[in-house]
């Protein structure tokens, strides 16, 4: 009934930069999404004053992959924009456990898989950190993505895991060559003493296991001043 009417303006916006676009993708009403982009006066490159986000990343941060698919039918949507803190559309989707969302995205040619956010960390870290088996498979499935990326504290996917005791993670990633479980990051700390200090029994003990990961290996003295 409201879009029946020539006075209704659909770009503006409430005191937050939201519009009604932006509320309905947010909520995951996927009828009124198809309603409004069907106008045409509504942008869904715009992005909300609070965290630079765009409806693209709003729809991915909720997981609704069905609106994720509308908006990507819409060929001025930019897959790489991020927001304020440097994360990408595949960076939200892999931190939230978006799995559909992120095979989505990986299909797709515009879509860099390791790209870093402000914080130097990248899709893999994001879904290793939080126990993502099934996204952290795929990615590592591609070619473009390196286990041992860091990030600024240069700490990659192994401690990450090891830190929040993911053990199915942590166990995925010693299976390949090109993790280290012996590496250190910036504050001399291992994936073991990061399981050690954080109480994860499992994980520390499938990290002894390995025969490159002594216990007495001593970790980097750090200087203090």
């Amino acid at each position: 009934m409201l879009l029946g009417r020539d006075d209704v303006n659909l770009k503006k916006f409430d005191k937050w930069r939201k519009t009604a676009l932006y509320q309905a993708v947010a909520y995951g009403h996927e009828g009124i999404v198809r309603m409004l982009l069907e106008r045409g006066s509504a942008n869904p490159n715009t992005t909300d004053t609070g965290l630079g986000q765009t409806l693209f990343l709003r729809a991915i941060q909720s997981g609704h992959e069905g609106i994720v698919r509308i908006l990507l039918q819409r060929n001025y949507i930019n897959l790489d924009q991020a927001d304020e803190w440097g994360q990408t559309p595949l960076m939200c989707a892999a931190k939230g456990g978006h799995e559909g969302i992120v095979r989505i995205l990986l299909e797709r040619n515009d879509v860099d898989p390791d790209e870093a956010n402000k914080w130097g960390r990248k899709p893999l870290l994001q879904a290793a950190a939080n126990g993502h088996k099934g996204i952290t498979r795929v990615l590592l499935e591609g070619n473009d993505v390196r286990p041992d990326g860091a990030d600024n504290w240069g700490q990659t996917s192994v401690p990450q895991a090891a830190s929040n005791g993911r053990v199915g993670v942590v166990r995925m990633l010693l299976e390949r060559n090109d993790a280290d479980p012996r590496k250190m990051d910036k504050c001399g700390r291992m994936p073991r003493s990061l399981a050690a200090q954080n109480g994860h029994q499992g994980v520390l003990g499938m990290l002894l296991k390995r025969k490159d990961a002594s216990p007495d290996q001593p970790g980097k003295r750090i200087r203090r001043n």
